[in-house]
Formats: structure tokens, C-alpha cells, sequence
């Protein structure tokens, strides 16, 4: 490289010999002053004519090879610049290195080379003795880093070592359903579902330099959860000591809902087969009870009035509690039955305002007796959608239903609010409900089998589980919403045409 080493200067192997490569190398080669502290020892690329490749041969960088592993047990190399572009080599790269070399890959080598640049520029702009000159470059160059950000999908935000937000791009704020007014000045950890983890995050990042999760949670402006993989790394200032923090997050909510989805699929088959099994061994036996208990109230009916009263009294009380919860357990196997069949959908042109209206008359008696107002706000000439009336009503209905009880446990007169409305190529329908709103820790799970935060005896767990798995089946998809003691939202969104 023409200069002994320095314990000062940080050194770097870059994987990816293209014109990448060449161009920080380029850039390090021309910072005679020492700036950015940086020493090329590796460069690795398949190709030995890459233009990286070249420049390394002419600057005498000690180590060129084709294969990028032989940086992995080096003892010599303090940062790893991946400029691939390939996820698969990231991620290789990101679990293979030991914890004390630090890590970045294109995305953030481009940041940080755009805020040299801008650097650079605007050293050479206040050199200039022409102040008009020096107002337009520095204009232009500033449009074009602020171009770069807003046009990121990423959310990209500069904070200051608090965590403080001293600015945030359009795309992070548009994932996260902010303004980027109200962001700016507010702490980075506000925003993240889990704050302790993201402080922890934090102090590596300015302990370290560079700190990445692959799986950060924030929380969206309509409190659902949006999934980053979350890149920090320090900006230091002239005494070498940080004094801002640059962050990079790549939304992957999209990814994990789908392998989550998949997971709940396959558990849900296990599951549903099991279920079936388990409902018909169960109704066998409840039959059988069901008809002793008949034949004994039968004969109590014939012959009670040979028994003492009370001693009658009290075996027809038992004989009701009886097929009471025989009837209430030969309900729950039909559930499971219904959870476990995949029978093909019935589809057919169907308009969700009669579809709704039809399953609030079906509560109409449970609505009444607890005084609950139904509010309704239907989009005009909504559109009919294809797909199967009574899958989609057993939807409905186990949602409204639980609306009814979530009022009923604050003692009724609520308040259920339905909403329908166009969104693309689907129908959105929200329910609302002003009851006791659901536990945050209970949010993630109510949707699983047999899961309940009902009390004893008010619910089975199936109901959720049975929506989800519908929808899923018609193409659509459920949200939940809600703040605890005092409201629930349920998103339901149905295509207007059924999955292939």
C-alpha cells in the first residue's frame, strides 16, 4: 500500500471487485491526509480483470483472492465492506465473522460514501472566492443527497447519541405512518415495540461503531407492528467520538407475516386432523351420555312423585346441568369438525352490506337486552365481491358476537361501529367496538387454537382461529387493533375476485 501500518488506521477487506470496489478504493488511495483512516488489506472477487481487482494489484493491496472466506479466520482485517449486492453473501458474511470485525454492506457503504462526498463538496465550495458559485454547488449537492434519501423505501433517519431524531427520510416516515414533523426531536426507541432492546442496541452502536438486528419490532402510528432489519453505525466527530448515529432499516414485515403464515398453516393441518379425530372418538360417548340423561329425566317425569320433593328437585337440577354441558361439549366437537374440514369454497357474487346486515339480525335478541347502538357507514355503489356467502358470514358473525361480549363486559349500552369501504382490487370492513378491549400481551396470540382470555366457561379459543383460518381460505386477510378497558378494532379485507 506504500505506508507501513498504523495502530490508527482501520483495516479494511472488501468483498466485490466491480467499479464499486474500484471507486473506494479510488477514494482511500486519494486521501493523502489520512481522513478516513482506512488500509485496504484484501480485495476478493472471482474474477481476477475486475476493475477492483486491477486497481488492488496497482496499490499493492497485500491480499487478492477469488473467494471471500479467506477473510473469515484473518487476524489482520478490523472491517468487512461487502459491495456483492447478494443477500446470500450478506448473510453468510454476517454470521461467519468474528464479533471483534465489524461489518457493512453496499447500501450503507453508499450512504456513507454520499456524506463524504457531500463533505468533500462542501470543503471545496468554501474554498471558492465566487460566493454565487459556491451557493449553487453546494445547493445542487445537498438536492441530490436529499434526492438518494427520499427516494429510499428504507427507513433512514440521523439521531443524535440519545437516540434523538434530528431527521427522518419520506420512506421511514411513511412506513411507520408518521408525519416526519412530529418525529423529528423525538427519541428513536419511542417508536419501537420493544425500548429496552432497542437502548441495548444504542449503547452497542456507540460502544462498538456498528450495530445491527436483523429482527427490530416499531410500533405504526394505527399500533400495528412494522418488522425492520435495522442497521446502526456512528458518525464521529473531530476528536474521534461520536456524535451522531445513522440508521438504516429495511422493512421486512411483508417476509416474516408470510413465514408466519406458513408456519400457522402446517400447524393448523396437524392440528385439524387431530381435532377431527379427537371430535368424532368424543361424540360417540356424549350421544350415549346425552340419551341416559333423556331416559332419566323421562323417568323422573313418570315416577318423581314417588321421592321426596327436594331429593326430586335435586336429581332434575343435575339431569339439567347435565345436558347442559353435554350439548355444550357436542358443540365444541362440532366446532372442531367445522376448524378441521377443507371443504371447496361455494363462490358466488356477494354485497357485504346484506351480508352484515343479515348477521346483525342473527344477534339481533343479544344486541337488544344489552342496549347496543350499531352504527353503520357504507361507500356508496360499493362493489359485489366473489366468493362463498356462508364462510364469510361465519366470519362476521363470530366477530360481531364477540363485539357483543367485549360491551357486555362493561356491563352493556355500547357502541358497535361497521364500516365498509373500497381499498383497490378489495373490500375493507372494520368492526368496532367500545368494550374492554383486548391485553397487549394477549393481541399476538388471539388469533391461535384454543387460545382465550375469556372467563372459564364464556369461550372455547376456536372462534379466532376459525376466522383466521376462513380468510385465509378466501384470500383475505384480519387485523386487530385495541386498547384495553376501552375499544377493539377487527380489519377484515376480502378480494373482490377469489385466489386461484
Amino acid at each position: 500500500m506504500g505506508e507501513p501500518p498504523s495502530e490508527r488506521h482501520t483495516r479494511v477487506a472488501v468483498i466485490g471487485g466491480g467499479e464499486a470496489c474500484r471507486d473506494l478504493l479510488g477514494m482511500i488511495r486519494a486521501d493523502t491526509a489520512g481522513r478516513l483512516a482506512l488500509m485496504v488489506v484484501g480485495v476478493a472477487d472471482p474474477d481476477a480483470r475486475a476493475p477492483g481487482m486491477r486497481l488492488a494489484r496497482v496499490m499493492g493491496v497485500p491480499l487478492l483472492t477469488a473467494d471471500y472466506r479467506a477473510f473469515f479466520a484473518r487476524e489482520d482485517i478490523d472491517l468487512v465492506v461487502d459491495l456483492s449486492g447478494d443477500p446470500a453473501v450478506r448473510g453468510e458474511v454476517a454470521r461467519s465473522l468474528p464479533p471483534r470485525v465489524h461489518f457493512v454492506d453496499h447500501v450503507a457503504t453508499r450512504f456513507f460514501a454520499d456524506i463524504l462526498a457531500l463533505a468533500d463538496e462542501r470543503a471545496r465550495i468554501e474554498r471558492e472566492r465566487d460566493l454565487a458559485v459556491q451557493s449553487a454547488q453546494l445547493t445542487e449537492t445537498r438536492q441530490l443527497l436529499r434526492g438518494i434519501l427520499e427516494n429510499s423505501r428504507d427507513l433512514i433517519f440521523l439521531a443524535d447519541t440519545a437516540g434523538q431524531i434530528l431527521s427522518l427520510n419520506s420512506g421511514g416516515a411513511r412506513l411507520l405512518g408518521l408525519a416526519r414533523r412530529e418525529a423529528v426531536g423525538r427519541s428513536i426507541i419511542n417508536y419501537t415495540r420493544d425500548p429496552d432492546a432497542f437502548a441495548d442496541l444504542l449503547e452497542e452502536v456507540l460502544r462498538e461503531s456498528y450495530a445491527e438486528r436483523y429482527e427490530v419490532s416499531f410500533v405504526r402510528r394505527d399500533g400495528e407492528t412494522a418488522w425492520f432489519n435495522v442497521s446502526l453505525t456512528t458518525i464521529a466527530g473531530a476528536d474521534g467520538l461520536p456524535t451522531e448515529i445513522i440508521g438504516i432499516g429495511r422493512d421486512i414485515t411483508a417476509r416474516l407475516r408470510l413465514q408466519e403464515d406458513l408456519i400457522r398453516a402446517d400447524r393448523l393441518a396437524a392440528i385439524g386432523k387431530m381435532a377431527a379425530g379427537v371430535a368424532h372418538e368424543i361424540n360417540n360417548p356424549l350421544a350415549v351420555i346425552e340419551t341416559i340423561g333423556g331416559l332419566i329425566r323421562e323417568k323422573i317425569d313418570e315416577t318423581g312423585e314417588a321421592l321426596p320433593a327436594d331429593t326430586r328437585t335435586e336429581l332434575e337440577n343435575a339431569i339439567e346441568r347435565l345436558l347442559f354441558q353435554t350439548r355444550r361439549a357436542t358443540t365444541i366437537t362440532h366446532s372442531l369438525l367445522g376448524f378441521a374440514r377443507r371443504s371447496d369454497a361455494s363462490v358466488q357474487a356477494v354485497r357485504l352490506p346484506e351480508l352484515i346486515e343479515e348477521s346483525l339480525a342473527f344477534l339481533a335478541p343479544e344486541s337488544r337486552s344489552l342496549a347496543v347502538t350499531v352504527r353503520r357507514a357504507w361507500t356508496p355503489d360499493l362493489p359485489t365481491v366473489m366468493t362463498d356467502p356462508a364462510l364469510l358470514q361465519q366470519v362476521f358473525v363470530n366477530l360481531l358476537k364477540n363485539a357483543l361480549e367485549a360491551i357486555e363486559g362493561k356491563g352493556g349500552g355500547g357502541v358497535i361501529e361497521i364500516a365498509a369501504a373500497q381499498d383497490g382490487e378489495a373490500i375493507t370492513v372494520t368492526i368496532r367496538d367500545n368494550g374492554i378491549g383486548i391485553p397487549p400481551q394477549a393481541r399476538d396470540k388471539i388469533f391461535d387454537l384454543f387460545y382465550t382470555n375469556k372467563p372459564s366457561g364464556k369461550g372455547t379459543g376456536l372462534g379466532l382461529s376459525i376466522v383466521h383460518d376462513i380468510l385465509r381460505k378466501l384470500g383475505g386477510r384480519i387485523a386487530v387493533a385495541s386498547e384495553e378497558g376501552q375499544w377493539t378494532t377487527f380489519t377484515v379485507t376480502v378480494p373482490r375476485r377469489p385466489p386461484a
